[in-house]
């Protein structure tokens, strides 16, 4: 007969050995599959339009020439925001239809979100303009004279309250979302007026679906034209034809939309249009409404074969970099200030007077803002879309200013992921960005012309391509693929 002090060593031992099994069991199964984390989105959107009176203060019209007063209100001007959460970590992107805003005042939306509520926690804040050119002035160039700013500072600070105000509602709208992507083509919708002809035409569509139940929250579009549609000498505020794209997709959809704009350097524009198969009145508010729904169509037809985003972990890194300052005109408007924009010399803000000197630059900002698999770069400025894929930079132009300047990287496949697309106008306005090797001021002239090609004059200078795409580089390459 067994003691009891020989059942409990019996009892022990085989427990031991169970625990030793289990563990052993353990170690060889595979590990047990973390749960992605939760995302949340929302969404929001405040008006934005300027108060146009015939006894009222001036509203000068941006994008085309000086002395442009709007005369009325065709449709409104919107800031549309959303804000996406995962893993404790909230990234708050925000579009508005405006021609474009400096650094400083994009510095100045992100401020008043940090200091107006704290506790939402917004940890970046990404600002984009759609580019119209309906819309009114807030960089200074489109001033009433050459020598005035078309900058009116009362909405100018409304713009900065109301964007903020747009990021804080959509935060506070955040709830249980899953994320689809789409990506197709809309052929012949877009064109390009500078050589080589180069056009991105990918539209990207991304959505935020309720988790449960599946109804859209809101669907975000990528497209790449200048909203440049309507009559140039035309006098009514209005957002183009993102305003009819938006409203279509909304509709569709039956959710917010919001609009990203993409490689539309060397005034890449919407063609032409038509209405039940009759070419539409180019320069029309019929012509942007028609160019506005048939890129809603694409887009939504697109979404029937997207793919779901499993895992959202949202990253967002930036950097900033200096951009040297040449272009006369635009250092010669910062000089008289009439541009708003601060001067660095060495790394450090200078006066007004900086602008004169050769050292004189201009501080930006670039970036990359990743969603699960979908990489965006975010550019600061107008990016002619031979610079987003490459093409055509590989041949010699005898004719270029710098016919020895090696091209720039490719920048889609520098960003690298599933899905690569460009946002321009993110973060600032700084103009065009175009090759080097593509500059062309001077006689003679690249691809046998007698004139030189539109461009230059609406960019800081050759030297920024080469600058933002160093900064690419070291980006994208500490980000890996």
């Amino acid at each position: 007969m067994k003691t009891r002090q020989e059942d409990t060593h019996a009892t022990t031992t085989a427990f031991l050995a169970a625990a030793a099994l289990l563990a052993i069991l353990a170690l060889a199964a595979p590990a047990a599959a973390a749960s992605p984390p939760q995302l949340r989105v929302g969404t929001a959107a405040v008006q934005i339009t300027p108060q146009v009176e015939p006894d009222g203060p001036e509203v000068w019209l941006a994008g085309y020439g000086r002395g442009r007063r709007a005369e009325g209100v065709h449709d409104d001007l919107w800031a549309r925001a959303v804000v996406f959460e995962s893993a404790g970590k909230r990234i708050a992107l925000v579009t508005l239809d405006l021609i474009g805003l400096f650094h400083q005042d994009v510095e100045a939306i992100r401020a008043r979100v940090r200091r107006v509520s704290p506790q939402i926690g917004v940890d970046g804040c990404i600002v984009v303009s759609t580019h119209t050119h309906s819309g009114p002035d807030t960089m200074g160039f489109w001033g009433k004279h050459p020598f005035t700013s078309g900058v009116d500072p009362a909405y100018l600070e409304l713009v900065r309250s109301r964007a903020a105000s747009a990021v804080l509602s959509a935060s506070a709208a955040l709830a249980p979302a899953s994320l689809r992507i789409a990506a197709t083509r809309a052929p012949g919708l877009s064109r390009d007026s500078r050589l080589p002809y180069v056009v991105d035409e990918r539209v990207h569509v991304l959505e935020a679906d309720a988790v449960p139940g599946g109804r859209p929250i809101v669907t975000l579009v990528h497209w790449s034209a200048h909203p440049t549609s309507l009559e140039r000498r035309g006098g009514l505020v209005s957002a183009d034809y993102v305003g009819s794209l938006l409203e279509a997709v909304s509709d569709e959809r039956d959710c917010p939309a919001i609009f990203l704009n993409g490689a539309i350097g060397g005034q890449v524009s919407a063609s032409e249009a038509s209405v039940d198969g009759r070419p539409a009145a180019p320069r029309t508010f019929g012509h942007a409404e028609e160019i506005g729904e048939d890129v809603a169509d694409i887009a939504c037809d697109a979404l029937e074969e997207s793919t779901p985003i499993e895992s959202a972990p949202l990253v967002l890194t930036t950097t900033a970099v200096l951009v040297p300052l040449t272009n006369p005109i635009y250092r010669a408007g910062i000089l008289l200030g009439v541009v708003g924009r601060p001067i660095f010399r060495g790394g450090e803000p200078a006066s007004r007077l900086g602008a004169a000197l050769a050292s004189a630059c201009i501080r930006t900002e670039i970036g990359v803002f990743q969603i699960g698999p979908v990489r965006i770069g975010l550019v600061p400025g107008e990016l002619y879309p031979e610079l987003l894929d490459g093409i055509g930079l590989d041949k010699v132009e005898p004719g270029a200013d710098f016919p020895d300047a090696p091209p720039e990287p490719a920048l889609r496949p520098m960003l690298g992921g599933k899905y690569a697309f460009v946002i321009c106008l993110a973060n600032d306005e700084i103009g065009y960005i175009l090759p080097r090797s593509r500059w062309d001021e001077k006689a003679p002239y690249c691809f046998g012309r007698d004139r030189p090609q539109y461009g230059e004059r609406n960019s800081a200078g050759p030297f920024t391509a080469p600058t933002l795409f160093g900064a690419f580089q070291k980006l994208t390459g500490a980000l890996g693929k």
